[in-house]
């Protein structure tokens, strides 16, 4: 009971100061006066959910006297915008900014660390309405609040770069520098030297010569080969929040973005395959084929061999996927795409080289083939046994 009236004395408190700190401002509205004079008569119940319901107009003043470096009264209407609105990040970093340029460095730190917990809380449950260009201006404040090291710094632009050759598989180095430059989101910037240096110590990317790509590729030379026959200039087409979807291995979230009924998809691949494939794992095998159709053809006579009563949704499956997802030997376009840019610039489509249409059998039994032995040589045209290759 007396805790219970403890902190009921100290909200009426903390509303009366909301209250005067908003009579004496004569930017405040003055239709919402009484409002303000019933806060000094304690009628909690008729105006404490109101005075707080529009936590902006504290974020604006607060704002307005950061800018003019009053930092009294910009701490003060940041904590009614955190009193309205606790759970987002937006009160604390600027709160923490605040601290920082007194150098009240404890209570800096406190409210910047709180500021990246709620924003990744975000981030993790709900990401559709959060861009992480967002997330990486806060970092960028948090590594000068918390005096972070350099390398903090470049382990965040490797994740991005990973996120990058996730879609385009191979790049050389300048191209990926350029193409990270170009998201136009990072205040420090950072040298060739010191990013492949970053590259080598995180250890998240492979190097070979000059060039970066992705530890999934084999031989990143017959992309670039595949890119330079098909006169494709190499290019980041996507934002740094699919970049970082695909760096945390959740880009099927993005996936789900291209069409609706994606998740459906995803379903029902897995419970085709008895959970050994999803939408990204089918995406991932079929990638890997940049000049032909060998890994869709294997991955199809897997499914053949296996009798998989659902060959005929499994096509289906899989020429959708090829066919609308990115591409390595696309720069991570899809086939789609590229035929929409052909047909804009009138040309017609090359459907051998960008989009291969397959034909479903028309019987639901599959073809009698051949059984390749464990200890065949795979014919992939690996050289290696088919227990180790693609039977793996």
């Amino acid at each position: 009971m007396i805790r219970r009236n403890k902190n009921k004395n100290k909200r009426i408190v903390q509303l009366a100061f909301a209250a005067l700190l908003l009579l004496e401002d004569t930017k405040f509205p003055s239709e919402n006066l009484p409002l303000c004079f019933a806060v000094f008569q304690h009628d909690l119940q008729e105006m404490e959910d109101e005075l707080f319901t529009d936590p902006h107009y504290f974020a604006m003043r607060a704002q307005e006297a950061q800018a003019k470096n009053d930092w009294t009264t910009a701490e003060r209407f940041s904590f009614l915008e955190r009193e309205g609105f606790s759970e987002h990040w937006d009160p604390y970093v600027r709160l923490g900014q605040i601290y920082f340029q007194q150098a009240k460095h404890a209570e800096a730190t406190a409210n910047i660390t709180k500021a990246l917990e709620l924003i990744y809380k975000s981030w993790r449950e709900d990401q559709e309405y959060l861009d992480f260009e967002t997330v990486e201006g806060i970092e960028q404040i948090a590594d000068l609040i918390l005096a972070r090291d350099r390398s903090e710094y470049l382990k965040r632009l490797n994740q991005y770069a990973y996120g990058l050759l996730y879609f385009c598989g191979t790049a050389s180095i300048d191209t990926v520098i350029k193409e990270i430059k170009a998201l136009g989101c990072f205040s420090a910037d950072f040298q060739f030297n010191e990013f492949l240096s970053s590259v080598v110590d995180c250890g998240m990317i492979k190097i070979k010569g000059d060039v970066l790509y992705h530890p999934d590729v084999q031989d990143p030379s017959v992309i670039l080969e595949e890119l330079s026959r098909r006169g494709i200039a190499q290019k980041n087409h996507f934002s740094l929040s699919v970049l970082k979807l695909a760096e945390e291995k959740r880009i099927q979230e993005f996936f789900f973005d291209i069409e609706e009924s994606m998740e459906d998809l995803d379903d029902d691949l897995l419970d085709f395959t008895d959970g050994e494939f999803g939408l990204v794992e089918i995406y991932e095998e079929l990638r890997k084929d940049v000049t032909g159709r060998r890994h869709h053809d294997l991955l199809l006579d897997r499914f053949i061999q296996e009798r998989n009563p659902h060959i005929k949704d499994l096509l289906e499956a899989i020429t959708l996927i090829w066919n609308h997802f990115p591409r390595w030997e696309l720069s991570g376009r899809s086939p789609s795409q590229m035929d929409q840019k052909r047909t804009r610039e009138g040309k017609l489509p090359e459907w051998d080289l960008n989009v291969t249409k397959f034909k479903v059998p028309a019987d639901n039994l599959p073809p009698t083939l051949p059984k390749i032995g464990r200890n065949d040589l795979c014919k992939c045209g690996s050289g290696i046994k088919y227990k180790k290759c693609c039977g793996r």
